[in-house]
């Protein structure tokens, strides 16, 4: 931490606790930076943010969204927040256990996870929002002809990639029947999942991407984790299903999260290419996969 910013964090947490013990930067972030606090009232989260945008939403996220969740201990709990432009700070209660990407877990761990993250997932996009934008439909067309127009200036020659996109989400937008917004975390994969031996709780960080959108934005970022494990994506589905009550079953909410992986995954070439990332070559494999498995299935009722 440089010194400017450090004595910035102290002259903050002093306000708000009265002794404090700043510990090493936590690896959960790459923009951001966390560190853990403790004190005598506690074990705390302190997050600093490096863009103002990201922290209006995860503050907005404790204060509008997660306030019932929270008390389940689901996620950390709001004490305190500094809003500047270029330094801004929240802090929060601390949770225990690691990164779930980062453990080694047995199938049945993993399936009680995946149906505990579908509980969660599912709690949350049922709290309700005061939707007062555009018509979510018209908004997510207007998304993706900016994506397309943003993937084809800088890749004129990635004609066949743009159309598969095109073609298959102008048409699946259209089987959208009047999309409502929900409070989606935005970023919602293992890395972002906390859980500790026995492996039968779990609790979710990092919601400077939430916001209220499309309830798939959060599912399809998992169809990469649990596409050669058909048994996680059983288990998430299964759950999620009964706690939103839907009315698609099984294999129609696999069709629905197949169609907008192939969004989640082209914004993320997007991005990859943007800023040279190697990991445009997984992106490109993850549509080529995506373009197989939608000629091949089609949603079909029990």
């Amino acid at each position: 931490m440089n010194d400017v910013l450090q004595q910035s964090a102290k002259d903050f947490l002093t306000r708000y606790l009265p002794d404090y013990e700043l510990r090493p930067q936590l690896g959960f972030q790459a923009l951001s930076k966390v560190w853990e606090v403790k004190s005598s009232q506690g074990r705390y989260f302190l997050k600093h943010y490096s863009q103002l945008r990201k922290f209006k939403q995860e503050y907005v996220a404790y204060q509008s969204y997660l306030t019932e969740l929270s008390q389940q201990g689901l996620t950390a709990r709001y004490i305190a927040h500094e809003q500047r432009h270029e330094r801004s700070f929240l802090l929060l209660t601390a949770l225990d256990g690691e990164r779930v990407d980062r453990l080694s877990l047995n199938l049945d761990d993993q399936k009680r996870l995946y149906a505990l993250a579908a509980e969660f997932l599912g709690a949350l996009h049922e709290v309700a929002v005061k939707d007062k934008d555009m018509a979510l439909g018209e908004a997510l067309e207007m998304r993706l002809e900016h994506a397309l127009t943003h993937f084809h200036q800088r890749n004129p020659q990635s004609q066949e990639i743009s159309n598969f996109v095109q073609n298959t989400l102008k048409n699946f937008l259209n089987t959208l029947n009047k999309p409502k917004r929900c409070p989606c975390h935005g970023d919602f994969a293992p890395y972002n999942w906390l859980s500790q031996a026995p492996y039968e709780t779990l609790a979710f960080i990092d919601f400077e991407h939430s916001k209220a959108d499309l309830w798939l934005s959060d599912t399809a970022r998992l169809w990469p984790y649990w596409q050669d494990h058909p048994q996680l994506e059983k288990s998430f589905w299964q759950t999620y299903q009964s706690k939103r009550n839907l009315s698609q079953n099984l294999a129609e909410l696999r069709w629905l999260n197949l169609h907008w992986a192939v969004f989640d995954q082209f914004n993320t070439l997007i991005w990859d290419t943007a800023h040279q990332r190697p990991a445009q070559t997984q992106s490109l494999k993850r549509l080529n996969e995506l373009s197989k498995l939608l000629k091949n299935k089609t949603p079909t009722r029990d």
